[in-house]
């Protein structure tokens, strides 16, 4: 019996190898373990490949979320196929030096603030914060000109192109609020009580007549700790995640959420996939551009929740009529500088296209006087 099962197992032996063309010389070798092969996922069948992104900020920061979300969305659209690879807090590129590794190609998508980059591309000085109910509405007036109007669009998407990029989307970055060390009701008492205001954003700030010291967000703690400012300019969620409180008990959201942030790809990174690919990322990006109107929105009535627990004061939600009248003169305030800058220069034309198209669109939408002469 067991001379037969022996036999009977050498047979089968024998039949597998036959089976598998063991000595098949002319069959090809398969061990190419490493050749994008589009990978098998649920509902993908592009190309597997990774996006090399960068930013200055961290990754716990409030102005990260989209990033993160971004990120994970894709991986999981994907079924791991497509990656996305982040270098945070400055570590490979400063600010500075990412707009020019997304031109030469180093990166391939970035979450583009336009007014951190007017230096690199000066048509970039339309990325003002409109005046909006919620980060969502916010989102949709600045699409009517970096998509909807065919004359504004034009000029940005060409503008892009000459730095080799193209724009998939426009997400929302936060909630402009004042951060001050000192209760105050109206901006006369705004004022009055600042001995200084730090932003980077000299034209928007010193249009309401506050004493400015310009003051990069990180190094704003330690400048309101040491009495430098005694009011800032930051978003309500940053301004918990940096502590803010600690040093500055009272916040008021002054109802100009941030639009304007870029979602844009490097144009032969784009170029170089496939429909299936580009469907994947733009997927991708519209529903981050959804997220972070609604985590923008969210997060700051959370903030503000928090920051009665940490102060004991109330966030102040500037209502409509202060709102929309800091809102104009703000607004005139910058777009008067942004057209200064641009005298003489070659992109002049297009720069007061892009402002006289903006500041028309947000007169009729709100019912509101600018009062803007270029």
């Amino acid at each position: 019996m067991k001379k037969l099962i022996a036999l009977l197992l050498a047979l089968v032996m024998v039949f597998a190898l036959a089976a598998c063309g063991g000595n098949n010389a002319d069959a090809p070798a398969n061990n190419d373990t490493n050749n994008n092969t589009p990978a098998i996922t649920d509902g993908y069948a592009g190309e597997s490949f990774t996006i090399y992104m960068a930013t200055d900020a961290n990754e716990n920061a409030d102005q990260s979320k989209p990033w993160v979300y971004f990120r994970d969305l894709v991986a999981e659209k994907s079924g791991g196929a497509v990656t996305v690879e982040i270098s945070w807090g400055g570590t490979e590129y400063d600010n500075a030096g990412i707009y020019q590794a997304m031109t030469d190609g180093l990166l391939d998508m970035y979450f583009m603030l336009p007014n951190k980059h007017t230096s690199d591309q000066p048509l970039l000085n339309f990325g003002f914060s409109p005046y909006s109910a919620t980060a969502g509405e916010s989102i949709e007036q600045t699409n009517w000109l970096i998509f909807e109007n065919e004359e504004t669009s034009a000029i940005i998407e060409k503008a892009l192109a000459a730095d080799n990029m193209v724009i998939l989307g426009n997400s929302a970055d936060g909630a402009p609020s004042f951060i001050t060390t000192y209760a105050w009701n109206t901006l006369d008492e705004l004022v009055a009580g600042c001995t200084a205001f730090g932003t980077m954003n000299v034209p928007k700030y010193s249009a309401v007549g506050l004493n400015i010291t310009q003051v990069p967000a990180p190094q704003a703690y330690d400048n309101t700790s040491r009495g430098i400012c005694n009011g800032v300019s930051m978003a309500l969620g940053t301004a918990l995640t940096n502590s803010m409180y600690e040093v500055a008990g009272y916040a008021t959201v002054d109802g100009q959420y941030t639009s304007a942030v870029l979602m844009v790809a490097n144009a032969d990174f784009w170029a170089d996939k496939s429909a299936e690919a580009q469907a994947l990322i733009q997927e991708c990006v519209d529903a981050t551009c959804a997220y972070s109107a609604e985590y923008v929105t969210e997060s700051t009535q959370a903030a503000a929740v928090t920051w009665k627990e940490k102060t004991g004061n109330d966030v102040v939600f500037m209502d409509s009529e202060n709102g929309l009248a800091l809102w104009a003169l703000t607004l005139n305030a910058t777009a008067t500088n942004a057209s200064a800058q641009a005298a003489g220069q070659s992109y002049e034309a297009d720069l007061l296209a892009i402002l006289n198209a903006w500041v028309s669109y947000q007169e009729d939408l709100h019912g509101f006087d600018i009062e803007w002469n270029n």
